[in-house]
């Protein structure tokens, strides 16, 4: 819309808000973990002080929201050095609990393990008779008088080389029978 309204398109910010801080995207203890946590509040940034135990909230450079966006660097330092050392789903169900947004960075095995998404029947486990039990993301929308499931289909290799050789490649039926014969197809 800033770009429609004003003729200039944006630059990137990453993962900040221009309106509120703390609002940002922290490391936290693992390889490659991090948790996203924003205070969009007074009530939530003293709740997360609190947590913190830092001493931010008597700290003049973070007493209003105005103040925390001009000292956002300085801020995300301290938040930082808080969430590193810390797991980030056991950071994310304490701010949770004290009503501060906050979430999970979640790897690919961290969503197909997530027991809410596996309660909402969003990753479903499916039996292939060759790959075996695989799981996948469900139809991801859900209705209150219809389901929807998906019907997962796995091609089955080489299924389809005879009519590839023949409507793609041009091979006529002697040929492709000579190539079977030969054990080339399989």
């Amino acid at each position: 819309m800033e770009a429609a309204s004003s003729g200039k398109n944006p630059e990137p910010i990453g993962n900040i808000s221009l309106s509120v801080a703390p609002h940002g995207c922290y490391p936290c203890k693992g390889e490659d973990r991090w948790c996203v946590i924003a205070a969009e509040n007074e009530q939530q940034w003293a709740a997360l002080t609190n947590i913190l135990g830092t001493g931010l909230g008597s700290d003049p450079r973070f007493a209003s929201n105005a103040a925390r966006l001009k000292n956002r660097a300085a801020l995300d330092e301290i938040i930082s050095a808080w969430t590193k050392t810390r797991d980030a789903f056991a950071i994310r169900d304490q701010l949770q609990q004290a009503s501060i947004p906050c979430g999970v960075a979640q790897t690919g095995e961290d969503l197909v393990n997530d027991p809410h998404l596996k309660e909402r029947g969003f990753v479903v486990a499916v039996e292939n008779p060759r790959l075996g039990k695989v799981v996948l993301p469900n139809f991801p929308l859900q209705f209150a008088n219809a389901k929807l499931t998906r019907r997962w289909e796995f091609p089955v290799l080489g299924k389809d080389t005879e009519t590839v050789l023949r409507d793609v490649v041009g091979y006529d039926e002697a040929t492709i029978r000579a190539h079977k014969q030969d054990g080339v197809l399989e």
